[in-house]
């Protein structure tokens, strides 16, 4: 076994070496991004979400959903408790959402007044093999 001393060593060696790699791959995400041949409406993706495929790169923000907790409060008593969608914390993803539209159409709309969508602030690149169409 390895003395303290030398497993510290190595461990300060791969986490500089993981700064640099994580630097770099950060520099090469912005250019693909940028560059005029992705195909892909970046711009569009980083105001609303969601994902496109182009050149066998997919680029997608990822999209949520961060409720005002005072609002919430403030209408609680106006939503019966078996249509209340919260369980302790009032936290819920969008799909989850959406699906409690469709089974609670008549609250949704005093519900959607508490949500607010977030879009997440990098984008999540993948190489995708043979695709070649564009989700949009």
């Amino acid at each position: 076994m390895q003395d303290i001393t030398t497993l510290r060593s190595k461990r300060r060696e791969l986490l500089t070496l993981k700064a640099d790699i994580d630097r770099q791959m950060k520099q090469i995400n912005a250019a693909i991004l940028s560059h005029p041949e992705l195909g892909i409406d970046v711009e569009a993706l980083i105001n609303k979400g969601g994902s496109s495929t182009n050149n066998g790169i997919g680029v997608s923000y990822t999209r949520s959903l961060v409720w005002d907790q005072e609002y919430l409060r403030d209408i609680k008593d106006k939503i019966p408790a078996n249509a209340w969608p919260f369980d302790t914390k009032e936290t819920l993803g969008l799909r989850d959402f959406q699906n409690y539209c469709l089974d609670y159409p008549q609250h949704a709309e005093v519900l959607q007044k508490g949500a607010m969508t977030k879009v997440s602030k990098t984008p999540r690149i993948v190489e995708k093999e043979g695709s070649n169409e564009s989700n949009g």
